[in-house]
């Protein structure tokens, strides 16, 4: 019983000091996002691949972000949190600086991005690269 008690504490010690800390950011916002869709609209606009009118990419860097537009970069600082709608639901809410506030969600391993203006008119999906 003692050889059973000292093997089944050494399996267990073992499984313990193998366990890697979890690396959240491949979930998270921090990364380079490139966009790949444009969905929504009045008129239900679905653009993707050479229909996009532009390139779009977010690199998140621990408070840090960069956006580059049609090859041209914008720098600086954002902040996430969460907000609510009218009906009490929060969402997840990243602000960039100058007062352009996103809400943005994870399908998948696609970056939903949207105006957070509650019209939830346009969206725009980036990936990880």
């Amino acid at each position: 019983m003692k050889n059973l008690t000292l093997f089944v504490a050494a399996i267990a010690l073992l499984f313990i000091a193998s366990c890697k800390k979890k690396d959240n950011s491949k979930h998270g916002i921090e990364g380079k996002w490139e966009m790949v869709l444009v969905t929504g609209g009045i008129g239900g606009v679905r653009l993707s691949g050479p229909d996009l009118p532009y390139t779009q990419s977010y690199t998140f860097d621990k408070g840090t972000f960069t956006w580059v537009f049609d090859a041209k970069a914008r720098t600086g600082k954002y902040t996430l949190g969460k907000d609510r709608l009218g009906s009490g639901t929060e969402i997840d809410v990243v602000s960039l600086g100058g007062g352009v506030d996103y809400q943005y969600s994870f399908r998948h391993d696609t970056l939903v991005l949207n105006a957070y203006d509650l019209t939830d008119i346009m969206y725009e999906w980036y990936v990880r690269r």
